[in-house]
Parts: C-alpha cells; structure tokens; sequence
C-alpha cells in the first residue's frame, strides 16, 4: 500500500509541481510579453528617432551641398569681381600714364613759352635801360641846349635893350 500511497503521493506531487510548473510558465509567458512589447515598443521608437535622423542627416546633406554650390557660385563671382578689378586698375593706369604725357608735354611747353617769355622781358628790359640810357644823354643834350639857348636869348634881349634907346 505504501507503494500505492507513494504513487498517489508522488502523482499527486508531479501534479502540484505540473500546476506550479504551469503557472510559472504563465507568469513567465506573460513577463515574457510584456518584455517583447516593451521591446517592439522600444524599437519602434528606435526606428521613428532613426527615421528622423535618417532624415535629419538628408536635410544636412542637402543643405551642405546648397551651401558648398553658394560658396562656388560667390567664389566664382568674386573672381569675376577680382578680374574686372584688375582690368579697371589696368585701365585706370593707362589713363593716368597718358595724362602724366599730356602734362609733361604741357609742362614742357609751358617752360618753353615760360623760358621765351622770359627772354623776351629781359630784351625788353635791356631796351628799356638803353632807352633810358639815352634819354639821360638827351636829356644832359637838351640841358645844355636850353643853357645856351637861354644864354641866346639873354645876349638877344641884352644886345636889343642897347639898340633900342
């Protein structure tokens, strides 16, 4: 009978155990899936924030390439910019050269009428002081004229008060 009892016991037993066993199976079913939807839930969002990145990263991508094809286009531009500089400059100092030869042609000229004028004074100059020489030696001439001449008349008046009474 205590094999009986043994075989009923350890039935008994097993099936406690099969009914422990089962509900921890369960339990362990149902933490197991909360853990699998805790975990698809993670990934889900893993894969929105990934989307959003991968689209974030997109954006970037594009906005660097727009960038880089601006400061092409400025650095392009100012190139041009830089070129058109250097001709204005090339011009502008072939303007200048040729000014500088109109002004040392004028300046030449104007030393050359400078110089003539200036020899001219000096002639006219020259000529005023022969001219005044002369007018000196006129002068003296016509003193000494006027001298006699006044001796004239006084030996006339003289010698014609002794006519005349």
């Amino acid at each position: 009978e205590m094999d009986v009892c043994t075989k009923d016991d350890a039935i008994s037993v097993l099936k406690s155990e099969s009914s422990e066993l089962s509900r921890n199976i369960v339990v362990q079913a149902s933490k197991d899936e909360k853990e699998f939807l805790r975990l698809g839930e993670e990934l889900r969002f893993l894969r929105a924030e990934f989307q959003a990145l991968t689209t974030e990263i997109e954006a970037l991508k594009t906005s660097s390439a727009q960038s880089k094809k601006e400061q092409e286009d400025y650095a392009n531009f100012l190139e041009g910019e830089v070129e058109t500089s250097k001709e204005d400059v090339m011009q502008a100092v072939h303007a200048l050269e040729e000014l500088q030869g109109k002004l040392n042609f004028f300046s030449e000229a104007s030393e050359d009428d400078i110089q003539r004028h200036q020899e001219e004074i000096e002639k006219k100059d020259q000529e005023l002081v022969d001219l005044k020489q002369m007018l000196g030696s006129n002068t003296s001439e016509i003193c000494e004229l006027r001298t006699e001449l006044d001796k004239a008349q006084r030996n006339r008046d003289e010698t014609g008060e002794e006519a005349s009474p």
